[in-house]
């Protein structure tokens, strides 16, 4: 080899080096960025609906301790009504 193809070799390989050396500054960068306007406004979203569903669930929550607490307090003598079955009469001709 000569001495100019070695030096031509060496600027590619310093030009690939440096690219690669670029892209990477600019994935780190991006990962390091804040998250962007409509991430932001998704998670918003996002945690909106969460809070709805937790104040949903807290209230059913709530509703039923409240029919728990009814139950307890119920007679014992009482107990739950069955469904009732009825024969059907025949005709007897």
């Amino acid at each position: 080899m000569s001495l100019s193809a070695l030096y031509i070799l060496f600027v590619l390989v310093s030009i690939f080096l440096f690219n690669a050396l670029i892209m990477l500054a600019r994935s780190i960068q991006q990962a390091k960025k804040a998250p962007v306007e409509e991430d932001y406004d998704r998670l918003e979203k996002q945690r909106a609906d969460l809070e709805r569903t937790i104040e949903q669930q807290n209230t059913e929550i709530v509703e039923l301790q409240l029919k728990v607490k009814s139950l307890e307090e119920a007679p014992a003598s009482n107990p739950p009504e069955t469904a009732k079955t009825e024969e059907p009469e025949t005709k007897s001709a």
